[in-house]
């Protein structure tokens, strides 16, 4: 009853602020002036920017949720052997935290076995929250994205106003990973095996493909005793020849998400601590499975990255783009075999004048 007539949705990103309202979408950039490193460091001029933002846009009375990218959500995915074991991962996730942990709101869900650990700024959702308030919004909860993006199918952190209105219907998750709940800890429970639905799914694919089958018999692109050529018979042969079987399908990689990409960053240069600073630089943007060392070899110039097979070509832009950020000469290369690590950065000595 609390999401029924909501209709705006927030969206706050690294350094962006969109507002999907209806079938409308506005978008305000936030200076690195002003909000950095996921923390707001210029508090005045971000009310101030808001405010105007708001006040342009002319819209009052309105109801709302605010969603977390995964760029402003710290976040790790861990399986825990008991509840002991589940207490230590909590600590090193909480250790591993760029920011203050009084500064973070906390969420834990559970999805089975698995347990994801959530955390976000709570200056950034509170801040905004408080100037959409003043502007007469009325904002009921705050969620990360991150528990949407493979229900709903999303590709990125980018939304459209078709997935907005999917995650405003979605109120039983919405409740379960509200940030503004008093409830620290969530459970997420599949639901039940629903049989009418599925028979009716099972009687569609059915009757779709006796209706192709018989299309393509008529258009003799088939063969069948009596029917076609034998020109098109040896087409059919071919086609099915050439259909991968099912191991190297297998061999194929699936979708990970950044918490269960597994980092190493090695120290190849002479430069102190480093391997650490990428790391934390890595975990803002939310690859927080990552462990430090020191390379074999030190003081080389390049800064190298191996990817995985297992790493899809978004994060790998999304990780290059943030180490050239800090390095003069980043080369990248992919690694064939299964590894330990899903990704393996060696730093260099090159590094850009600003640090």
């Amino acid at each position: 009853m609390l999401f029924s007539n909501k209709k705006s949705l927030i969206y706050i990103k690294r350094n962006a602020l969109e507002i999907f309202h209806g079938e409308e979408k506005f978008e305000l950039i936030i200076p690195v002036t002003i909000l950095q490193n996921l923390e707001i460091i210029d508090s005045e001029n971000f009310k101030k920017l808001l405010r105007g933002f708001l006040s342009n846009l002319k819209i009052k009375k309105q109801g709302a949720i605010i969603v977390l990218s995964d760029e402003v959500i710290f976040q790790k995915e861990v399986v825990a052997k008991d509840e002991n074991d589940l207490n230590e991962k909590y600590r090193i996730f909480k250790d591993a935290l760029p920011i203050s942990f009084e500064k973070v709101a906390i969420k834990k869900i559970t999805f089975g076995e698995r347990v994801l650990f959530l955390g976000a700024n709570k200056k950034i959702f509170q801040e905004t929250a408080a100037i959409l308030k003043d502007n007469e919004w009325d904002i009921s909860a705050v969620i990360p994205v991150a528990l949407f993006t493979d229900k709903l199918g999303m590709e990125g952190s980018e939304l459209t106003s078709s997935l907005v209105g999917k995650i405003l219907s979605e109120k039983d998750l919405i409740k379960i990973c509200d940030f503004l709940s008093e409830t620290q800890e969530g459970k997420v429970i599949k639901k039940s095996f629903n049989f009418k639905l599925t028979a009716l799914l099972v009687f569609i694919l059915l009757l779709i493909v006796i209706l192709s089958t018989l299309l393509a018999v008529r258009l003799k692109l088939i063969g069948m005793p009596g029917l076609g050529s034998k020109n098109n018979q040896q087409k059919v042969v071919e086609k099915i020849e050439s259909t991968p079987s099912a191991s190297e399908n297998e061999a194929l990689p699936s979708t990970i998400l950044r918490i269960e990409i597994s980092i190493q960053v090695l120290n190849g240069s002479v430069i102190a601590g480093q391997a650490a600073k990428v790391r934390d630089s890595l975990a803002k943007l939310g690859y927080i499975n990552t462990e430090t060392g020191n390379a074999s070899i030190t003081e080389t110039e390049k800064t190298t990255i191996i990817f995985s097979k297992n790493v899809n070509q978004n994060y790998r832009d999304e990780i290059s783009k943030k180490l050239e950020e800090d390095f003069t000469e980043v080369e990248v290369q992919d690694d064939s075999t299964d590894g330990e690590f899903d990704v393996v950065i060696t730093t260099g000595t090159e590094i850009q004048t600003s640090q």
